[in-house]
């Protein structure tokens, strides 16, 4: 699938990091500043990156409007969506299981090769004591639990008005059945309390950052989580 590596760095964070129901039509717009350094042979850029969610529902736009992302559990779907060709590539339930165990491995999780299931360190956050004013926001520093090659910060907050732990509740029904075999993970991201206003990912001395600029609470009707009129499915590259 001719997916950028910019857009994937982005869901896995989309569907980790720290839900509540809410009610039918009612939800939050975040909007971010993305910023990818030339990795793998790609350009660097940074660009915005607006998201909605309501209830189990969530939407993700380019800030160029050349992808779209719609994650409904509540159907087993995933949808990349291309504006500029009209046309959609679909996911199944399955491929959401697989993309949402991927994404936990961010945190150095792997798998038990005997078992098959997961292997969840101790202690994967680790609370510096470290403050610092990002926005509007008084944050505190977060360092997860440090792998080969990878380092992630995160700047959490209480004052964003985002609910601690947003997309953990989505990430267990992307996970299905599986998801009780992560219940020490989902354990300690409950411990973080508060909401990423910064998130620092470092790569091969390269750093890739997500960081928080607005939000707002308002309706947002059910049409902006489905696919547009008129747009033709189209089959990935490789199916």
């Amino acid at each position: 699938m001719n997916v950028r590596l910019t857009s994937v760095f982005g869901l896995v964070f989309l569907m980790v990091l720290p839900c509540r129901s809410y009610g039918q039509k009612s939800g939050y717009i975040i909007e971010e500043e993305w910023t990818t350094p030339p990795l793998f042979g790609m350009p660097g850029n940074t660009r915005m990156v607006k998201t909605w969610i309501a209830e189990d529902k969530m939407r993700r736009d380019e800030a160029d409007s050349s992808q779209i992302v719609l994650i409904r559990p509540d159907l087993g779907k995933l949808w990349m969506i291309r504006p500029k060709t009209k046309s959609y590539i679909e996911m199944d339930r399955e491929t959401l299981q697989g993309l949402s165990m991927m994404a936990v491995m961010v945190f150095g999780i792997g798998i038990r090769p005997e078992t098959g299931k997961p292997a969840i360190p101790d202690s994967l956050f680790m609370k510096t004591g470290k403050e610092m004013r990002i926005g509007s926001w008084n944050c505190r520093e977060i360092q997860v639990r440090r792998q080969k090659g990878r380092s992630v910060v995160i700047w959490i907050s209480g004052e964003t008005g985002l609910e601690s732990g947003l997309y953990t509740n989505m990430l267990k029904k992307l996970m299905g059945p599986a998801a009780s075999d992560y219940e020490a993970f989902f354990r300690q991201l409950d411990t973080l309390d508060g909401y990423p206003v910064l998130v620092e990912s470092g790569m091969g001395g390269r750093k890739l950052t997500q960081k928080l600029i607005g939000v707002r609470s308002q309706p947002i009707p059910d049409s902006v989580f489905e696919i547009p009129k008129g747009y033709r499915k189209a089959e990935p590259p490789n199916g």
